[in-house]
Order: C-alpha cells, then structure tokens, then sequence
C-alpha cells in the first residue's frame, strides 16, 4: 500500500487487500498502467523503483483533483490519462534507465592487463594466470548489482572478518615470524591484500547510517578499526595505517557533504584530531621495547632510515636500475650488486615492478605506465563523485582510496623516498593476490557506472509508504 498526501489517498497492489469496490476498480486501472509502462523497461532493477515512482505520481494528482471537486474515480482516471501512453512513456524510460557500460574505462583496464602481461613475459615471469582469474571475476562483480550491499554492509563486514580470522588460524603461512599468507595445497591467498577488500564493505556501513546523527558517525568510526587491529597482530604496522587512513578519509568525505545529522567541521576536527592521536601513540608504541607490533628486522629498517641510512639494498638496486635505464629499450642489466648483494633483476617483480620495467622497456614505458594507472584512478573517482547514488559514490570513493594509495606509496618506495616496504602496484606488480583483489575492485566500480541511471527501490516488509 501507498500513502499519498494528507487527504489519506491509498493506491494498494493488486495482489494486496482492497477495502471497496471504488477503489478496485480505480486500483486495477493504476496497477494496469504502471504494468504497461514497466513492460517497456528492460532493466528488472529499475521496474519496481518506477513502479513506486508511477504510484506517488499518479497518488499526488488523484488527491489534487479530489480537492478540485472530482470524486474518487473520476479524479484516478484523470490523472492516469495525464501520464500519457504507456508504451511511450515506457520506450522513454526505458531508454533513461537502462546499464550502461563503462566502455572507456573497460578498454583501459584491458591495455594496462595487457601491458602487464607482455611485460612480465619478457621478464620470463608468467603473469597470464592471475590476470585471466581477476578479469574473470571483475565480469562477475561488474554484472552483479552493486546495490546489494545496501542495508548489508555490517553483516557482510562481520562474515569478512570472521572468514579472514579463521583463514589466518586455521591455515596460516608464516615468513620470518609475520602471517603473510593462507593456504591450502597450492593456493596461497595474501592477506595484506585481501585486507583491502574491507574498504567498499566500510563504505556500505557508512551508507547504511547515513542520515544519523552523532551516534551514527561515532560506530562509523569503531567500524574502521576492526581490519587495521587484524594486521597490526600479524603484524603489517604498514597496510594498517593504510586502511585505517582510507576509512577516515571515506567518513570524512560523507560528514563534509552532509550525509549526517552533525555539524559537519566540528565533526571533522574531532576526528582528525583522534587519528592523529591515535597514529602517534601507534609510532611511540612501535618504539618501545618488547612491542610484538613490528619484527626485529623491521624496527632495524626504520631505525636505519631515522638515523640517515635512507636505502637498504634493494631500493639501491632499484635505483640502480632507474638510473641507469635507457628512454628506450632494454638497458641489458641481468644483474646488479648493492651493498655488496647480487642482485637478480628478474626477481624484482613485486616490489619494484618499476624499476624491472624501466631495466626491460625502458623510461618511456614507466611514464606510459604511470600515466595509465593515474588516469584509471582518475577515471574512478569521477565515475564515483559524479554519481547520484550515494551507495554508488561511497563504493567507488573507497575502491578510488584503494587504488590511488597503493600506487602512490608503491612509487615513493621504488624512488627510495620511505623505509623500504613491500606493496602492491594494481594491475602492474607480478602476483595472484594483489591482481584479483584489485580486478574485483574495479569490477565494482564499472558496476556503479553500469547502474548509475537506474533508480534504486528500497522496501520494507514488501510495503512502500510514501508521505507527501
């Protein structure tokens, strides 16, 4: 049922209970127009959210006529034949609310895949596998309806968790005393990367209290410290900081386009001011001794790097490569020594995928490389902040965050300009983990494109109300 302005007028379903004759007749005549013009639509998803649009419609203009005078059936019928045909008017929306392919942003993902591979090939690293596995399921996610996670983004936040805890104790692989991956057999999943698949499931959470007051964006906040505490035991002290920092940015950006009850800068002050403190008790904690936050060899890397020691010996290896590449071409580089390590150029494939490509293609393809990720990043962040969903522009701003901070902390490692760290550059790095992880990702944001005219119905015990 249907609840229209203040005169009490109800158009119900014709499958619910009609309370008089009148009001049948009046109700089958609405729901038969609204069904003429949905037959149009080929869209499934934007039938029922036309459908209750058509009915607050039609609900608003009968009670308009009743108020001139009309009775009951007089004033329905006029306001359906104001509608205009069905099936024009259906043809019309039909064409309005229809998928629609991100083919640009398609064609570039596909180049930058492709890029990848040819590069990794060269390398004599096959990199095939993965890139095929993560464009299979970016297919699935990209034709899966990204409004799913609408009103489940806590519950589907809390199942990752639990999976993500019971991978890691169940079926753990430990290197140098640091949980970096799961496994069965042969399949080894890592779980820094797999970490950042929490951030659009953050994003549903902050959808979900949108509209709250105080309250609302305070168990935002106790969302986003779940996953950082989940790597910071394994520990990863960097992907931590990270992900916590991506989640502040995504509340931040809602509380300062009003999606909350609040006043938005003294919000945003309060919050920033509890990261801040919160990032600096992390640095003296991490500091102190008999802290299990780091490992002994990461604590000598940071203690090296604050007193002056700015490369250990891989960065000055990928260094070595980036500066002595040519603009084009392969430098011929099999191998190079730093700090006193041979080192093999064809093993610098996760961490400094840059510099290999710059050993094997040349400058000119670092450049070109580059330039692809930042436009894609770019590309993300526009289809996100110019969508009028906000379900839609909340998940692409998170997967955008995933993106552009991986790239970004990805390039200040190859230039030596932070302590060394492992990381992951999308779609470019060698690796299964990081390659679906992100073809998912990017899977979802082609979905918000996809969807981004098609009205979303939100329904509550199979009943819509809608007050005028």
């Amino acid at each position: 049922m249907m609840r229209i302005g203040r005169i009490g007028i109800e158009i119900h379903r014709l499958d619910s209970p009609v309370p008089d004759k009148l009001t049948s007749e009046r109700n089958r005549g609405v729901e038969q127009y609204i069904h003429t013009v949905t037959g149009q639509m080929r869209s499934k998803c934007a039938q029922a959210a036309i459908a209750e649009e058509l009915r607050d419609h039609i609900g608003c203009q009968t009670a308009e006529y009743m108020a001139k005078g009309m009775n009951e059936e007089e004033a329905a019928a006029q306001a359906v034949e104001d509608m205009g045909d069905p099936v024009v008017v259906g043809a019309q929306l039909d064409q309005v609310h229809r998928p629609r392919p991100a083919w640009g942003m398609l064609a570039l993902i596909l180049l930058i895949s492709l890029f990848s591979t040819l590069l990794w090939n060269s390398a004599g690293m096959r990199n095939l596998m993965p890139t095929v596995i993560g464009l299979v399921a970016m297919v699935i996610v990209y034709l899966l309806d990204y409004s799913f996670l609408a009103g489940r983004g806590r519950w589907l936040a809390a199942a990752f968790i639990a999976l993500y805890v019971l991978g890691a104790l169940y079926f753990p692989i430990t290197i140098r005393g640091k949980m970096l991956w799961i496994g069965v057999d042969r399949l080894h999943v890592s779980l820094e990367q797999l970490a950042y698949l929490y951030l659009p499931l953050y994003g549903a959470i902050v959808y979900d209290h949108r509209r709250e007051s105080y309250r609302g964006v305070l168990k935002c906040f106790l969302w986003a410290l779940p996953m950082p505490y989940l790597l910071l035991r394994l520990p990863d002290t960097s992907d931590a900081l990270w992900i916590f920092f991506s989640c502040m940015v995504v509340l931040s950006v809602t509380v300062g386009r009003g999606w909350f009850q609040v006043k938005g800068k003294r919000v945003l002050a309060a919050l920033w001011s509890t990261v801040a403190v919160a990032v600096s008790g992390l640095i003296v904690a991490i500091q102190q001794p008999g802290q299990k936050l780091l490992m002994e060899y990461q604590k000598a890397r940071i203690a090296a790097y604050l007193n002056g020691e700015r490369f250990n010996y891989m960065q000055m290896a990928a260094m070595q490569l980036l500066k002595g590449s040519r603009l084009f071409g392969e430098s011929r580089l099999e191998n190079i020594s730093a700090g006193g390590i041979t080192y093999d150029v064809a093993t610098m494939s996760n961490d400094f995928a840059i510099s290999l490509l710059a050993a094997r293609c040349g400058k000119a393809a670092v450049a070109v490389a580059v330039v692809l990720l930042v436009v894609l990043i770019v590309t993300v962040f526009q289809i996100a902040l110019r969508q009028s969903n906000e379900l839609g522009a909340i998940v692409g701003c998170s997967v955008g965050m995933v993106l552009g901070i991986q790239t970004f902390v990805y390039l200040l490692n190859n230039m030596g300009w932070i302590p060394y760290m492992s990381g992951y550059l999308p779609l470019l790095s060698y690796g299964g983990s990081g390659a679906v992880v992100s073809y998912i990702l990017l899977g979802l944001v082609l979905s918000v494109y996809r969807y981004r005219d098609i009205p979303l119905a939100e329904k509550e015990k199979g009943i819509m109300e809608i007050k005028a």
